[in-house]
C-alpha cells in the first residue's frame, strides 16, 4: 500500500471505475464486466447506487488488506505532482476528479 495519509478522504473510492489489473483474481471481488475502449472486456469493482465503490464502508475500505492492485498503488499526491496548473484546472471542472485533485494538493507536502 502507498503511504498516503488519507485521514478519511476517500475521494479516490467514489464515482471512479476501479479496474482490476493483471494478477487480481476477479473471483475474489464483487465485479462487473465492461467494454473498455482501449483494453476490451475488463473487470471493474461494482459500484453502489450513489457511485461509491461497493467496498467503501463508513470508516474506509472494507477490504483494505486485500484491495486490488490499482487501489494499493494509487497515490493522489503522485497523481497530481507532474500535472501542469492548466491540467489541474481542467480536472477541477469534473466533480469526481476535482475531489481527487483537491485531495492530492492537500497532501502534496507529505510526498
Amino acid at each position: 500500500m502507498t503511504a498516503v495519509e488519507c485521514n478519511g478522504c476517500r475521494a479516490c473510492c467514489r464515482f471512479q471505475l476501479i479496474m482490476l489489473m493483471d494478477g487480481d483474481d476477479p473471483k475474489k471481488f464483487d465485479t462487473i464486466t465492461i467494454l473498455h475502449p482501449e483494453h476490451g472486456e475488463v473487470h471493474v469493482l461494482r459500484r453502489m447506487p450513489n457511485g461509491d465503490c461497493v467496498y467503501l464502508a463508513e470508516h474506509g475500505c472494507s477490504i483494505h488488506a486485500r484491495a486490488p492492485k490499482v487501489c494499493r498503488a494509487f497515490d493522489c499526491r503522485q497523481f497530481i505532482a507532474g500535472m501542469t496548473s492548466a491540467h489541474r484546472r481542467t480536472l477541477m471542472r469534473d466533480k469526481v476528479m476535482g475531489e481527487v485533485v483537491k485531495a492530492g494538493k492537500a497532501r502534496l507536502h507529505t510526498l
